[in-house]
């Protein structure tokens, strides 16, 4: 399994209980609190990296400092130890996830408008490992963050929106909202067949049917571990 650590401000690799660091600094400097991550099936790591784990009076981490100055998406190579920043116009990048093809990456922005931009989903096209000049952005503009979120088989974007799950079209048109007792922080599908989307909300763990399944689950090699 590859998690990320607010923490220890690295993305980690827990196999069988055992967790070992896999990358923890850019350019000599820490990284300052990975959030969300996803494996292409090249088996490339790529991550968000907001700095929400060292905010001052931060639970999720400890308090600490932006050492390399910015908010990035990074790709990191696990045979090289290569890591490159792929996407650097976004404030406080967190959900991400890739299109069916992995042509298109789509990441959520949740700095708001106390930073001075809307709450979004941006999406950026990938060709050989890098990130193109954002194409398109979904605005969010009812207060609720898009925080985690997948893409299933068909290519719909699956998100979390304040105490409700929604799903777009990849051209962001509004699918369905699907309520939910509390506020959705992430999402992930999973069980059996892959067809349950699993919730983590403010004080619980949700369960929904679903239809579908990630479009993860046909790109990730059986080796990924």
């Amino acid at each position: 399994m590859v998690q990320c650590s607010h923490g220890r401000r690295r993305v980690e690799r827990d196999r069988d209980g055992t967790v070992t660091g896999l990358v923890d600094s850019f350019q000599g400097r820490r990284l300052n609190s990975p959030n969300d991550v996803v494996i292409a099936r090249d088996s490339s790591i790529w991550f968000t990296d907001p700095p929400y784990g060292i905010l001052p009076g931060t639970t999720e981490g400890h308090e600490g400092e932006q050492e390399y100055g910015g908010c990035n998406v990074f790709r990191f190579e696990p045979a090289s130890g290569a890591l490159t920043p792929v996407i650097t116009d976004l404030v406080h990048p967190n959900g991400l996830a890739f299109s069916p093809d992995e042509s298109v990456l789509y990441v959520a922005d949740t700095a708001g408008p106390g930073y001075g931009v809307p709450l979004r989903i941006a999406t950026y096209s990938v060709r050989a490992g890098q990130c193109s000049p954002r194409t398109s952005t979904l605005e969010l503009e009812d207060g609720h963050a898009a925080d985690g979120l997948r893409v299933d088989v068909e290519g719909r974007i699956w998100t979390s929106a304040g105490p409700s799950v929604r799903v777009y079209s990849p051209s962001f048109e509004l699918l369905d909202t699907i309520a939910v007792p509390e506020t959705v922080s992430n999402l992930c599908f999973g069980g059996p067949d892959g067809q349950d989307l699993y919730l983590t909300a403010t004080t619980s763990l949700y369960r929904i049917r679903t239809t579908t399944t990630d479009a993860a689950d046909r790109n990730i090699p059986p080796n990924r571990n």
